[in-house]
C-alpha cells in the first residue's frame, strides 16, 4: 500500500500561463485510492477518480494542432466579460452597445466572450451541459414551406429534411458527417478530441435520446458536434441566439463551475487548469510518482508542463484568427 502522497504545490509564475491566485484550488493530493483529493479556497473538499478525468499525453501533441482541454473559467475572466472589456470599439460606441458579428459562428461567440479555440469549446459545452443552447428552441427551428430556390442550391439539398438548422437526428448528422468527410471538410471537426467524434459516431437515435436524462454531458458533446456540423447552413438569427445563450452561459460560469483536472499520463501528473482571456493557465500540480521524485526532477517536469502550455495556447490562437479571416473557405 503506497503511503499517502504528501501535497506537492507547484504553482509557476509564468506570464499568462500559471496563475498567480488561485481561483478555486487550495490544496490538492493524489492519494492512494488513485483518486485526486482537491480541497477548494472555501476549505468544501472534493474527490476525482482519476479514471474518470480527461487523460492526455504531451508527446502525443504534435506542433500546428489545436488542443482542446476541459477547463473552469477564471473569475478575473468572468469579471472582464461582465464588464463588458470586449468591445469592439470603446471610443465610438457606448458600453451599453455591444457589437457583435454574427456573421459565422466563431464571430459571434468570440465577439461576446473574446479568447480563442479553448473559449469556443469550453463555454459552447458548458452551455449546452447547463441548456442555455436547447437544440429544439424554436429559434433554431427551420419554418415549414414549400418554397424551392431555383436552381436547386446545394446548402438545401443537403439540409431540405432538417427539421431544424441543426440535425435533430443522429440519422441525419452521421449522414451530413459522412458527406463532409468524404469532401474533405470537415473543419473545425478535426481539431475537437477524437473521443467526441466517436461518441457521435457510436451513438444511435434512440441511445442519444436518452443522454438528457443518462449522461448529460456526453450528449452535449455530441451536441457540439452536430452544431459544428451545421455551421455553414446557420444564419444570422441562428448565430445570435447561439452567441447569446453561450455569453449567458459564462456569466453564470463562476457560480457552478467546479476544479478542472486534467490527468498528463505521461508526466504522472494532475493539473487543474482554469482559462483566462490569453489561454490555458495552471493552478496546480500534483504527482503520483511523487516519492521517486527529487527537487530537480519535479522542477524539470514543471518547466516541461509550463512549455507544452505555452505551446498549445500559441498554436491556439493562431489557428483562431486563420478561422476568423478565412471561414470554412
Amino acid at each position: 500500500m503506497k503511503v499517502l502522497f504528501t501535497v506537492v504545490s507547484v504553482l509557476l509564475f509564468y506570464g499568462s500561463v500559471f496563475s498567480q491566485t488561485n481561483d478555486l484550488v487550495k490544496r490538492m493530493n493524489w492519494d492512494e485510492d488513485y483518486c485526486v483529493r482537491v480541497t477548494l479556497q472555501d476549505n468544501s473538499k472534493m474527490v476525482f477518480k482519476v479514471d474518470e478525468l480527461y487523460h492526455s499525453n504531451i508527446k502525443d501533441k504534435k506542433d500546428g494542432e489545436a488542443t482542446y482541454y476541459p477547463a473552469s473559467l477564471k473569475s478575473s475572466l468572468i469579471e472582464k466579460i461582465k464588464g463588458k472589456e470586449f468591445l469592439l470599439d470603446t471610443l465610438q460606441h457606448s458600453y451599453d452597445e455591444r457589437i457583435v458579428d454574427n456573421r459565422t459562428l466563431w464571430n459571434a461567440i468570440h465577439t461576446r466572450i473574446g479568447g480563442g479555440w479553448g473559449h469556443f469549446v469550453n463555454c459552447l459545452l458548458f452551455a449546452l451541459e447547463k441548456n442555455y443552447v436547447n437544440m429544439k428552441m424554436t429559434k433554431l427551428e427551420r419554418p415549414k414551406s414549400n418554397w424551392r430556390p431555383k436552381p436547386m442550391t446545394e446548402s438545401y439539398k443537403r439540409t431540405m429534411k432538417w427539421s431544424y438548422y441543426i440535425p435533430e437526428t443522429q440519422k441525419l448528422a452521421k449522414k451530413e458527417y459522412k458527406r463532409q468527410r468524404r469532401e474533405k471538410k470537415t473543419g473545425d471537426l478535426d481539431r475537437l478530441p477524437a473521443s467526441f467524434i466517436e461518441e457521435f459516431q457510436n451513438t444511435n437515435n434512440d441511445e442519444y435520446n436518452d443522454l438528457h436524462v443518462t449522461n448529460y454531458k456526453k450528449k452535449a458533446r455530441i451536441d457540439l458536434v452536430k452544431i459544428l456540423l451545421a455551421s455553414k447552413y446557420l444564419g444570422k438569427d441562428q448565430i445570435d441566439y447561439i452567441g447569446n445563450s453561450v455569453l449567458r452561459a459564462a456569466l453564470n460560469y463562476s457560480a457552478l463551475q467546479i476544479p478542472s483536472i486534467v490527468i498528463l499520463d505521461d508526466m504522472n501528473a494532475a493539473v487543474a487548469m482554469s482559462l483566462d482571456e490569453f489561454g490555458y493557465t495552471v493552478e496546480e500540480i500534483v504527482y503520483s510518482d511523487l516519492e521517486r521524485l527529487s527537487e530537480g526532477d519535479i522542477e524539470e517536469r514543471n518547466k516541461m508542463i509550463k512549455n507544452y502550455v505555452i505551446q498549445i495556447n500559441q498554436v491556439n490562437k493562431k489557428l483562431f484568427k486563420e478561422r476568423l479571416s478565412n471561414y470554412y473557405k
